[in-house]
């Protein structure tokens, strides 16, 4: 008797839906067969994610649109990091059986499998078809959920008016620097780079990350494995690649390798080929401690890059201390400044967070200046959210959310200068070619 499943994210979070291709393929290997609509499954599967508080609400949302969406003998099984982070958010909705980030192989007995979860390779492609993102259906649920919210807490009191102007007026701001939350290279090209894991976890212990609680310390999938991945998708003819991790500047600090040496092999193997790697989550600890050896790769293979990402958070030092991100602004500064000089035309971009406890005027001037001179090719910038078991949610000193959203708001407009319409359109079109292929 056939056996269907259906599997969704309620996020674009590569890693989580490189997950959710493994768990497809793993059922595939197994005798399911993906279906797109819930009510036909026997399995549902619904990756979530808890980066902040809409995403943690996003998840919430979803899993009850698909509880009301499947047949009384489906069984449900949430994945993804809300279970880890959050998993109060889930026990509102009913009991389900859970699997983390490091604990897939869970599955094996969920199914009773006889292929088993570690003995089916990782993906390097994700199909759409197969793994579903529905950003629009997620709008339209937020949306219903705080018009709900909205309405109930208008009953009880005027106040809530007050705040959802505030975030009628946040809404507003945000749309004047839309052109700063386009990322060139992945607006329309997600679904079709070749992906390379290259590690899962993380080093650090930054203080308001909670990610780390479901991905976990660092493991380093071996230098040959990864080196075989890239040939693979190179005699495949495919032009972009991805390499997938949360953190990749360590990498291989479990394994006595290091990241410097499989980049060096990878730009090796790729010899004349006509390729390009996207690096992500380059943390600017590994950046610095690296920087002489990485300038010499970068300069020797600078057309063989797409864009390299350095979250960096903040650019005030006494926030990155409160942070525990173990390196200067002025380290960074220097480091960076060099490269751009060295190679003017390498995309750099980063992450910044607005609003961290405790962030003074002076600090928040910093990250704008930081900003200013630096010129990102694209930043992700977020506003500061307390997030469950984090130290830096027991902090004092925090900053009231209209201050949040309008200094979130400035570093914003400040991007948006630095990366010119034109610019943006311009690496989107180049990105696209490149994907011509597919």
């Amino acid at each position: 008797m056939a056996k269907f499943f259906f599997i969704c994210s309620t996020s674009p979070c590569l890693e989580r839906r490189l997950d959710c291709q493994k768990i497809s393929d793993y059922l595939i290997a197994n005798n399911w067969h993906p279906v797109k609509n819930s009510t036909r499954a026997d399995l549902i599967i619904i990756s979530t994610c808890s980066f902040g508080k809409l995403e943690d609400a996003a998840s919430v949302e979803l899993v009850r649109y698909y509880l009301k969406r499947k047949s009384n003998f489906a069984k449900v099984i949430i994945a993804g990091c809300t279970p880890t982070i959050n998993p109060d958010r889930l026990n509102q909705l009913g009991q389900f059986s859970t699997i983390s980030p490091v604990s897939l192989n869970k599955l094996d007995e969920i199914i009773k499998a006889e292929s088993k979860f570690d003995g089916v390779a990782e993906p390097n492609r994700i199909s759409f078809s197969e793994v579903l993102y529905k950003p629009l259906l997620k709008g339209l649920l937020l949306t219903k959920s705080s018009l709900r919210n909205f309405t109930f807490q208008t009953k009880l009191k005027a106040s809530p008016i007050k705040k959802y102007m505030q975030e009628g007026l946040n809404f507003i701001n945000s749309a004047i620097s839309l052109k700063s939350r386009i990322h060139p290279f992945l607006v329309c090209n997600r679904d079709k780079f070749f992906y390379i894991r290259v590690s899962r976890g993380c080093l650090g212990n930054c203080s308001y990350c909670a990610k780390k609680f479901a991905t976990g310390v660092l493991v380093s999938s071996p230098q040959e494995e990864v080196v075989n991945a890239f040939k693979k998708g190179l005699a495949a003819d495919y032009h972009m690649f991805f390499l997938l991790s949360e953190d990749i500047g360590c990498y291989g600090a479990d394994t006595g390798t290091g990241v410097t040496g499989l980049l060096k092999t990878l730009f090796q193997e790729g010899g004349r080929n006509n390729f390009k790697i996207a690096i992500s989550n380059f943390n600017a600890r590994w950046f610095i401690k690296y920087y002489d050896q990485l300038k010499e790769l970068f300069i020797n293979n600078k057309d063989k890059i797409l864009y390299i990402q350095i979250p960096v958070q903040s650019g005030s030092n006494r926030v990155l201390q409160l942070m525990n991100r173990h390196y200067s602004v002025e380290d960074l500064n220097s480091c960076l400044r060099d490269l751009k000089s060295a190679i003017p035309s390498l995309n750099i971009t980063t992450d910044m967070i607005a609003g961290f406890p405790g962030e003074t005027e002076s600090d928040f001037r910093d990250s704008l200046d930081f900003l200013k001179k630096n010129k990102f090719s694209y930043a992700d910038i977020f506003g500061y959210e307390d997030r469950p078991d984090t130290l830096a949610n027991k902090m004092g000193n925090k900053i009231p959310q209209e201050i949040i959203e309008q200094r979130r708001t400035g570093l914003m407009r400040v991007q948006s200068k630095n990366s010119s319409s034109k610019s943006i359109f311009k690496k989107i079109a180049e990105v696209s070619k490149c994907m011509d292929h597919l």
